[in-house]
């Protein structure tokens, strides 16, 4: 490699590159990672092909590099690969020791790249025990079968007492399904070295699979016990904790999982569950960096959104609230909420924003309809909050009765309906109401005057079914809606058949009234 350092080589170059500069086989794709190919005839050659006879001094024990690897490994599921892979590169530039070179190559969290420097071991030193099991074990990965089995050969004729050799075989079996081979690999492992925690929890795992495993918890506290990093068995105990309920022990035992695997996201939402409305804050919190690995969906998201309201996070609560509507949009509640916490802020645009978007999915909703009728009388717009009013009244909200009743009082409108023999007996009876309500404007607008004019469309049994108010110079809501409600609620005389059903009554103001027939 010249003076290029071999960490920073095996991140900056592609797994097909170090398949080249490796000399190694073609690859075949599995999932995001790769697997060696070979040709029938290149296996037959390495099957044949004679351990090397000579190997360097060994400068570490069987026991200190599989602490080493474990150091990886645990250092690899908290977010450290890269410096991982820096530091075992750092160690193999000082040393150059087989086994450091192997650590180094240990170290590639790409399993990819990690076969093709383990598979340049084998090829320049093939009586190396490690470079074996490491490639075995990355074959269970892999769950391929021959080439692991065949690795696993390889391992033991380099060093039959090694009881590592059976921890991987029954990792290879164990993810192949094969839990009987898997059990037997482990005992026999076990039988070796009682106090592998590697094996200590693939037992475990293999037994609980197949429904033998009276000790399965403690046997995953052992390993624990004897490997605090035990990633498998912290989050095995952590999933059997909560399958039957003990809640205590299942929140420790999935705050290890998330402090041994930063990135497990199942382990935050775990938490947020058991934190849940007891500890809302905690249970924020693991939904917040949850999110951060990956977006909540609608159901984590609306849990959320309860959870900012139960804390009184109402500015998060509305960014909740606004994702919840894109990851579910046909739901109204959403909706609701956004549109009660803006007629809290008393914030106009967001209410009438908020309940459009609720009319856009329930289209008869009263809640929306009494929601913009608020915002149309605050706005000033009298007439158009009545008829949301009505409606909110029609869609089943009693309370909206009590509105409209307030704004018709505020405006004068005669609580009993006039009536008229003939169109032009209307047109002043309704003259005779707008002024009282004129007068009574006068007092807070003294200088008030204009003309106001309504378009009426008249059924022929003599009911108004629409009253538009198309002029209104004076620019008084209480007038406007004064004449509408008036003419609204009029009974009008029946048309007879030469009668036009539509017309328009235009009022002057001070009163000069005049007949637009």
């Amino acid at each position: 490699m010249g003076h290029t350092r071999f960490g920073s080589f095996c991140r900056s170059v592609s797994a097909a590159a170090l398949v080249v500069l490796a000399g190694c086989t073609p690859h075949r794709i599995m999932g995001d990672m790769t697997a060696p190919e070979q040709t029938t005839g290149e296996a037959a050659a390495r099957a044949r092909a004679p351990i090397a006879a000579t190997l360097p001094p060994p400068t570490m024990t069987s026991e200190q590099i599989r602490r080493a690897l474990w150091d990886i490994a645990a250092r690899q599921r908290a977010g450290q690969a890269a410096k991982a892979l820096d530091d075992y590169a750092d160690r193999f530039q000082a040393t150059r020791t087989l086994e450091s070179r192997f650590l180094a190559a240990a170290a590639i969290p790409n399993l990819g790249a990690q076969w093709d420097a383990l598979h340049q071991i084998a090829t320049d030193q093939p009586k190396f025990y490690w470079a074996h099991a490491q490639m075995a074990e990355i074959y269970a990965h892999w769950r391929v079968r021959d080439w692991g089995e065949k690795e696993l050969s390889y391992a033991y004729a380099c060093d039959p007492r090694n009881p590592y050799t059976y921890t991987v075989r029954g990792d290879l079996y164990r993810h192949l399904g094969d839990l009987g081979l898997a059990v037997r690999s482990y005992q026999i492992a076990l039988g070796a070295d009682p106090r592998d925690p590697d094996a200590e929890v693939g037992l475990a795992l293999a037994q609980e699979a197949t429904g033998s495993d009276p000790d399965y918890e403690a046997q995953l506290g052992q390993a624990l016990q004897d490997l605090p990093t035990e990633y498998d068995a912290a989050l095995a105990l952590a999933e059997l904790y909560d399958q039957q309920n003990r809640s205590a022990q299942a929140k420790a035992a999935w705050e290890r999982v998330a402090q041994l695997a930063p990135g497990n996201r199942a382990a935050k939402l775990a938490l947020a569950r058991l934190a849940g409305n007891a500890s809302p804050n905690d249970a924020i919190t693991a939904y917040e960096e949850a999110a951060k690995l990956k977006p909540l969906d609608k159901n984590e998201e609306g849990t959320l959104a309860k959870l900012y309201r139960q804390v009184g996070d109402t500015a998060s609560e509305v960014k909740s609230l606004e994702r919840l509507t894109k990851l579910d949009p046909k739901n109204v509640a959403p909706w609701r909420r956004l549109a009660e916490i803006a007629a809290q802020k008393g914030s106009l645009p967001e209410m009438e924003t908020y309940n459009r978007s609720i009319l856009a999915l329930s289209p008869n909703d009263a809640q929306a309809f009494r929601g913009l009728a608020t915002v149309a009388e605050r706005r000033g717009k009298l007439e158009e909050a009545l008829n949301l009013y009505r409606k909110a009244l029609a869609g089943g909200d009693t309370a909206a009765q009590a509105d409209l009743d307030r704004i018709r009082q505020s405006c004068l409108v005669p609580a009993k309906a006039i009536s008229g023999y003939s169109l032009t007996s209307v047109y002043r009876k309704a003259s005779d109401a707008l002024v009282k309500i004129y007068n009574q404007r006068l007092t807070v607008a003294p200088a008030l005057k204009g003309s106001v004019a309504a378009k009426v469309h008249l059924s022929r049994e003599g009911k108004a079914l629409t009253v538009d108010i198309v002029e209104n110079t004076t620019n008084d809501p209480y007038i406007e809606a004064n004449l509408a409600e008036v003419l609204h609620d009029a009974a009008w005389p029946r048309l007879k058949a030469r009668d036009h059903d539509t017309f328009t009554l235009t009022f002057n103001l001070p009163p000069v009234t005049r007949l637009g027939f």
